[in-house]
């Protein structure tokens, strides 16, 4: 809607920045420019008081003997949830998760609870280096059910509120998505789709190593590729697994039996960038999920 009065376009405007739900409901009441001129002190007076209070709740405005009234309606629980759903779910380039997930926060007692990992896993294992923009991720394992998963999606989240793009990748399902014969892969435009997300990402979490079928794709294509990346690029990755970095390794090992030099080459090639990424982390604890 175009505004003679410079005053009450430049009003409109903040109010459809800052308070959208008011900016409609002036439009959706057919009010003249001159009624909302008349009401440009209570218009300023809600714009400087919306922006001193949190966005748990929404605004409601009348016109009464043409002048405005407004009052503050607290957004429902579950409003609130969705809208923290939202803004986390945005910055996540790759998950494969409930949306409830989304909302697990490791300062949240009861979140804290139900992993084994705890905040330790998150605050003394991630390598902080202040002599460094350089921090070195976890690679996580441990036995199923002690909450590794639940972990890294509550890092993954933490950053997400920071305002980092986040990746969370399922090992099983992933691979799964793309079989590979003589050097021709299926689905090749969604694999380099996926490769570049997981590139991007400022924070990476490769979930369940070792429950994808071990193949040279799996090792030399895909982990090795992306880990190199990531290693040269300095960014954060993490890892769970059953399975320790060595466990891991011999898992890997032995795929090319025709060359075991070029074989062995390559997975001392991987450990570098493993290491280079990641400490490693035992975890235990009982299974929660029984």
């Amino acid at each position: 809607m175009i505004y003679k009065n410079k005053l009450v376009e430049s009003v409109m405007d903040d109010l459809k920045k800052i308070v959208p739900e008011v900016h409609q409901q002036i439009l959706e009441s057919d009010v003249n420019e001159d009624i909302i001129f008349s009401n440009i002190n209570i218009l300023l007076k809600l714009l400087d008081d919306r922006t001193k209070k949190q966005a748990d709740f929404t605004v409601e405005i009348s016109l009464k003997d043409d002048e405005f009234e407004w009052k503050y309606v607290a957004s429902t629980p579950e409003d609130v949830l969705e809208e923290e759903t939202i803004k986390i779910k945005k910055q996540y380039l790759i998950h494969d998760f409930a949306s409830k997930k989304f909302l697990i926060d490791l300062n949240n007692p009861e979140d804290f609870e139900k992993t084994s990992a705890r905040a330790e896993l998150i605050y003394k294992f991630v390598d902080l280096n202040k002599e460094s923009n350089f921090h070195k991720g976890v690679w996580v394992y441990g036995p199923s059910g002690v909450g590794k998963t639940h972990a890294m999606i509550g890092i993954l989240n933490k950053y997400a509120r920071e305002g980092k793009l986040v990746a969370h990748v399922s090992m099983a399902s992933t691979i799964s998505k793309f079989t590979v014969t003589t050097n021709f892969i299926r689905n090749q435009e969604g694999f380099d789709v996926l490769m570049k997300k997981m590139k991007l990402a400022d924070v990476l979490v490769l979930d369940d190593i070792g429950t994808e079928s071990p193949s040279k794709f799996t090792r030399d294509d895909f982990l090795f590729n992306i880990l190199n990346y990531r290693m040269e690029n300095n960014k954060l990755t993490f890892v769970t697994s059953n399975a320790s970095v060595n466990e891991y390794l011999n898992y890997v090992s032995g795929i090319v039996a025709k060359s075991r030099k070029e074989d062995g080459l390559k997975v001392d090639r991987l450990k570098t960038r493993i290491n280079a990424l990641m400490n490693e982390v035992h975890v235990i604890g009982k299974d929660r999920r029984k």
